[in-house]
């Protein structure tokens, strides 16, 4: 059960709810599945699928790949009609592509980031 949940906007993924917990747990949708982003890309369904079956993506500080702050737990595709999706998007009629994430506490870098959320 998550200690506090927020709201949050994101560059180019619709807002949605997120669960955020005190030992650096946070669950967010990170990206839209059938909604034009911020550069007029769309994400179709099953976008995701191919690459988070090979790998989880890592969780990083300002795109730096030799800087990990944290891990992915779970990620996978929610799609338009699951009733878990914020409302937010369950009104725009998309999916998402859920993420739950442990932010490195013991780095300064883990920390900071984790701060901010």
């Amino acid at each position: 059960m998550p200690d506090q949940e927020i709201d949050i906007e994101f560059k180019a993924a619709p807002a949605g709810q997120v669960a955020v917990n005190k030992k650096g747990i946070v669950e967010c949708f990170v990206a839209g599945i059938g909604n034009k982003d911020s550069v007029g890309d769309i994400c179709a369904s099953g976008a995701f699928n191919a690459s988070l079956k090979r790998r989880k993506p890592r969780v990083v500080w300002g795109h730096n790949w030799n800087d990990p702050i944290g891990k992915v737990l779970e990620i996978y595709e929610v799609p338009s009609s699951d009733p878990r999706l914020p409302e937010k998007m369950k009104r725009a009629g998309i999916g998402g592509l859920y993420a739950k994430v442990q932010f490195n506490l013991n780095s300064e870098k883990g920390k900071e980031a984790f701060a901010n959320v």
